[in-house]
């Protein structure tokens, strides 16, 4: 489901015109959520015979035979008119193409579709049905997936999963297929048709979640959705480092054939047990990237698949900013959490339609990158826990728009390196000058010791080094300067003008991975990882040598805080008698609950 915060026509000043038909008038639906409606997609012998349809109203309790339909509107402008009783309503051209490829030649189709089963124009009722929106697509008899039309290679990309399915135990005959050059450009297809607006969207997470048996269909083709996803399973779990291999100087292509597509739309990161909904906010902030067309469903459309499903409030009528403040206002005196108020990475691109307070995440914002390190899934797997075990102590002035928690101020900013400005996560070049810059800066005032060149690695990484990155080769040490000297090989290569610092010179001698096959792929899948870390951050240092990364806002003076409840860092800006909450931060050494002994605990007072 996508709905608009404002009727179609004054949201988007179009008008429509139809000279013999005019707009179909919804009858109202029960005001308790006991009913919703469905269409009966008329048949047709001719393709370009006029879509028409009858709505039918339904009881939720009723045992109804239907199909229902996941897809994205696409554009508003130019729509397409289907007919109902003699009326029409307007649809996007991508639902009128879905429609055409699934009306039938003889026989009438049950189907739902948002944008015809619910009345758009009326607030009320959108508000009411999404909280049906679950039961909708659990009942029915199964999900139809429209990606759209097909393109000039997706029949190929099909082909792949299908072939590889069908071998999926056999080894040789998969690695062979990855290895085979005739193979690539399949793979390539393969990108493009995880990288479709599709998986993007918002609502189609809980379509999915809900459903009982899915297909796909890409214009004539069509795939079931298991198939598809233990495909992608397969290569995740057995042949990332073939996939890796193929696509090692664009390592953005891996990303997208195993993080993409049908991974992309976990609930969250891990398993469940089959009986529990996840919190709402760790769903929102697992899917904080997806598209809505309006704001409020980066919050609204996970309602109905979170623990909150029956107590949270759904208001179109409310603001933007009413519903992003509330928001946080609830998860953290549920949670006695702070962790939401840091947990977008700020890339300086971010609308300022909003007037948000600073501690309010702009969920709607353009470039949203989600803060990892606040993921539930991060912090048990690395023990990020900045506060230790305490909860939150905080206060509200929702009127005046402050926040009030408890913390200490760890440190002050005193020198700042060149933000890294890198768009992908292949984006060498510049992240590898950004991170050279950085070492010098480090080295001014830290010196070259291998204490400090672990540090500095140790904040690249976010110190994500865990067991499974240690092991009989390498202690964590060793691995840390490992990554440091793959840095500078890649530095010398594609970075020939820079003066490599005679300190990271001598580990590129020392660690030089070009002279070892596979640990090409290795050192590669590091640095993407680094680069990815550093994009809109900038390195900082503080009088006593701290070193971390924070959000490229900071500037000299800002503070290094902890905040009682709040698993990451955070860096505060003292503005006349209140803050400015700038974002969460990695502090080296003080991840882990060490500032508490050390900080004088006070109020801090937040706009």
């Amino acid at each position: 489901m996508q709905s608009n915060f404002n009727p179609i026509r004054e949201q988007f000043g179009i008008s429509y015109s139809s000279s013999q038909h005019s707009e179909y008038q919804y009858a109202p639906l029960a005001r308790d959520g006991s009913e919703f409606r469905l269409i009966s997609l008329k048949h047709a012998a001719a393709w370009a015979q006029p879509i028409s349809c009858e709505i039918l109203h339904c009881k939720v309790s009723d045992e109804v035979q239907y199909l229902a339909l996941s897809y994205t509107w696409g554009s508003l402008i130019d729509r397409q008119e289907v007919y109902v009783d003699d009326k029409f309503v307007l649809c996007t051209r991508n639902l009128y193409s879905a429609l055409q490829h699934l009306r039938q030649p003889s026989e009438d189709l049950t189907l739902w579709v948002d944008a015809i089963s619910i009345d758009q124009n009326n607030t009320d009722e959108r508000s009411q049905q999404v909280r049906v929106m679950r039961h909708i697509y659990k009942n029915a008899k199964r999900l139809i997936v429209w990606l759209g039309p097909s393109s000039e290679d997706s029949h190929d990309a099909l082909k792949l999963v299908s072939a590889m399915h069908e071998h999926s135990h056999d080894q040789t005959y998969i690695e062979q297929k990855i290895a085979d050059p005739n193979s690539l450009e399949d793979f390539y297809a393969l990108c493009r048709l995880f990288a479709l607006d599709y998986w993007t969207r918002v609502w189609v997470v809980q379509e999915v979640f809900s459903a009982k048996d899915i297909i796909i269909y890409y214009g004539n083709d069509s795939i079931h959705w298991q198939t598809l996803a233990d495909f992608q399973k397969l290569l995740f779990d057995n042949y990332d480092a073939q996939i890796s291999g193929i696509f090692r100087r664009h390592p953005s292509m891996r990303n997208y054939i195993l993080w993409y597509g049908p991974y992309a739309l976990r609930l969250v990161h891990g398993d469940l047990p089959p009986t529990d909904l996840p919190d709402l906010f760790e769903i929102v902030l697992q899917h904080a990237s997806k598209e809505a067309t309006n704001p409020r469903d980066k919050i609204y459309a996970f309602v109905g698949i979170s623990k909150q499903n029956e107590s949270y409030e759904i208001d179109y009528s409310s603001s933007v900013p009413h519903v992003y403040m509330n928001f946080v206002y609830h998860t953290i005196l549920q949670s006695k959490k702070l962790d939401i108020i840091c947990s977008l990475k700020q890339t300086g691109n971010e609308s300022e339609g909003y007037n948000l307070p600073s501690w309010v995440p702009d969920w709607g914002a353009k470039n949203v990158f989600v803060n990892a390190s606040l993921t539930a899934y991060v912090k048990a797997l690395y023990k990020i826990c900045a506060s230790g075990t305490t909860s939150a102590q905080v206060q509200f002035d929702l009127q005046n728009g402050a926040m009030i928690p408890s913390g200490g101020v760890i440190d002050t900013v005193y020198e700042v390196g060149n933000t890294g400005l890198m768009t992908r996560a292949d984006d060498f070049e510049p992240a590898l000058v950004t991170i050279h810059e950085w070492w010098s800066l480090t080295k001014t005032l830290r010196g070259t010791s291998v204490e400090s060149q672990e540090a500095f690695v140790r904040a690249l990484c976010f110190d994500y080094i865990g067991p499974q990155h240690v092991n009989d080769y390498f202690t964590k040490s060793e691995l840390l300067q490992w990554i440091l000297g793959a840095f500078s090989t890649l530095a010398a290569k594609i970075c020939p003008d820079i003066h490599m610092d005679e300190t990271l010179s001598g580990l590129k001698d020392l660690h030089d991975w070009v002279l070892y096959p596979g640990q090409e792929v290795r050192a590669m899948a590091w640095i993407s990882q680094i680069v990815s870390n550093i994009r809109y951050r900038k390195l900082f240092l503080s009088p006593s040598g701290i070193l971390g990364l924070a959000p490229q806002a900071i500037k000299q003076g800002d503070k290094i805080c902890i905040l009682l409840g709040c698993s990451s860092p955070v860096m505060l800006r003292p503005v006349d008698d209140h803050y400015i909450l700038l974002g969460s931060a990695y502090v080296d050494g003080y991840m882990t609950g060490e500032a508490l002994n050390k900080v004088e605990i006070q109020e801090f007072k937040i706009l």
